[in-house]
């Protein structure tokens, strides 16, 4: 499913992001991938599905 429309970025990259980064994901999709730079109602979804993502 598509969190951000705007810049065509899933779930699926957000959870593999989390894998790699931790709690830094967001930060990381947003400079590498632009995740809320455009319309900006994709964050609270993004932020819903690093919060599902299990704890290290």
């Amino acid at each position: 499913m598509y969190v951000c429309n705007c810049n065509a970025i899933n779930e699926k990259t957000i959870k593999s992001e989390v894998s790699k980064s931790g709690k830094n994901a967001l930060c990381t999709l947003k400079k590498e991938c632009g995740l809320g730079q455009d319309c900006g109602m994709c964050m609270k979804h993004a932020q819903s599905v690093v919060n599902s993502c299990p704890k290290d």
